[in-house]
């Protein structure tokens, strides 16, 4: 797993967590959103990400309830084993992303989420099924391993094969920040939360 993962700069894990607990705070976060998306649906279109219909979002209280059913399952040591990075020497920021339902969202530009160095991992937790119409995210393998700017990386990249992450309900998947990868288009009429 290390090697793939060093190699790609990503990997997917199947059916990570299926617990109760897990099912239970998937479900109020989804309902949470729904909610948050419905009184406040004037006030999004101030935000960034709105016009191509895909949000970064703060998942608080519910994000570190996530996080300790992650440690139940073992994410620690899957982290450690994965990345390298040891047990309690890293920082833990609980986000996530929404993409907005069809017909409000487009493709993404290829981009990273930040700079190289200090290297940073994303986790990313599906709290519902990501199919090939809701908008699954788009990664060029091992675009990570190079420092591009964006004319270099689309010459370099742009007609090779993208991985397209599709995952189950308690699949988790792991990436580097500086991998370069999009989310597309969401093609039905519901939100799509990671």
């Amino acid at each position: 797993n290390k090697i793939f993962f060093d190699n790609s700069g990503f990997i997917k894990i199947e059916n990570y967590l299926k617990s109760e607990k897990f099912e239970k705070i998937s479900n109020e976060i989804n309902v949470e959103i729904e909610n948050i998306l419905l009184s406040n649906s004037e006030k999004l279109k101030n935000l960034g990400g709105y016009k191509m219909g895909n949000l970064n979002i703060s998942l608080g209280a519910k994000g570190e309830a996530l996080w300790e059913i992650m440690k139940v399952a073992g994410i620690e040591n899957t982290i450690e084993e994965i990345t390298g990075f040891k047990k309690n020497k890293y920082d833990i920021f609980f986000g996530g992303n929404l993409l907005f339902p069809y017909p409000f969202t487009y493709d993404q530009l290829f981009h990273t989420d930040g700079v190289r160095i200090p290297r940073k991992i994303i986790i990313s937790i599906a709290i519902h099924d990501i199919e090939i119409n809701n908008g699954p995210t788009q990664i060029y393998e091992g675009s990570h391993n190079e420092n591009l700017p964006y004319w270099k990386f689309v010459k370099k990249y742009f007609f090779k094969k993208k991985y397209t992450v599709l995952l189950k309900k308690g699949d988790i998947f792991l990436r580097e920040t500086f991998i370069w990868h999009r989310g597309t288009k969401n093609k039905i009429n519901k939100k799509r939360i990671l």
